[in-house]
Parts: structure tokens; sequence; C-alpha cells
């Protein structure tokens, strides 16, 4: 069965944070302090994204890098996935965007969500390198078909 989530199309400056991040906590089974520190990543998100000359990278109106995270979490939490994970996810596209630096993330929340952001990222490059060689490997059939066409008809 397919569960379709809440839609959060909203600007930057209608995101509710504190809603939000409470249903990841509603959705999370963690402690306390798990639960503190998962709020004290948003918070970390949300400052950086508001700093000075970080701007939005191609996420398009509404949806920003905190936006992505937060979407993620929501996603793994409904997964039931632990607090570090989660802490990860709303980190991430900060890290990805060079909005928070790696080494900060990993003074501030661990070598463990340091490594998962870093395994993400890992994830990340190989899928866009597939679709490169994916778009490539399709240009280059195409050429062919093309080239075969062009014989047939002299």
């Amino acid at each position: 069965m397919v569960k379709v989530r809440q839609s959060h199309e909203l600007s930057e400056h209608e995101l509710d944070i504190a809603e939000w991040s409470d249903h990841i906590l509603s959705l999370a089974n963690a402690s306390d302090e798990s639960k503190e520190e998962l709020l004290r990543a948003v918070e970390v998100a949300q400052k950086v994204e508001h700093e000075p000359g970080n701007s939005l990278t191609g996420w398009g109106t509404g949806h920003s890098s905190l936006h992505a995270g937060l979407e993620m979490a929501e996603i793994l939490a409904d997964l039931q996935l632990d607090t570090e994970t989660l802490i990860a996810a709303v980190l991430y596209r900060s890290v990805r965007e060079g909005k928070l630096d790696h080494e900060e993330a990993k003074e501030q929340f661990g070598e463990d969500i340091a490594k998962l952001i870093d395994g993400v990222a890992r994830m990340a490059a190989i899928s866009g390198s597939s679709n490169q060689t994916s778009e490539n490997v399709l240009c280059h059939k195409i050429k062919q078909i093309r080239n075969g066409i062009l014989m047939l008809s002299l």
C-alpha cells in the first residue's frame, strides 16, 4: 500500500519549522536526549540557510537545503530509522551545498553522523556519474541509429 505524505509547498518564510520538527519527532521513536539533538540539528541547518553569501542552489520556489533536509528526515522517521540517521538527513544538504562545513558538522554532532553524511554524498556522486554514463550510452546509441539510417539512404 502506498502512503501519501503531507505536502510542504511553502516559501521559506512560511515554513513552520517547529511544527514540522514536532511531526518528525512524533514519528521517531527516540529518547528525549536524541530528540534534543535532532532539534539542535534543525536549528543549525536553519541558521546556515540564512547566513550571508549562502544562496539557494536550484531548488525552486518554496524549497531550500533546509526544506530538503526536513523532507528526508520525515521520510526516514516514517521508516523508523534511528535519530542519528535523521540528524544526518537534516544536515546533509547544508553540507553538500557548502553552507555547513563537514568538519563543523563532525565537531558538533560526532563522527557517526559525519560518516553518514559522507556516505550519502558518495552515493549521490555515484548516482550522478551513473546518470551521466547512461546519458552517454543513450547519445551513442542514437548516433549509431542515425548513422545506420544515413547509410541505408545512400
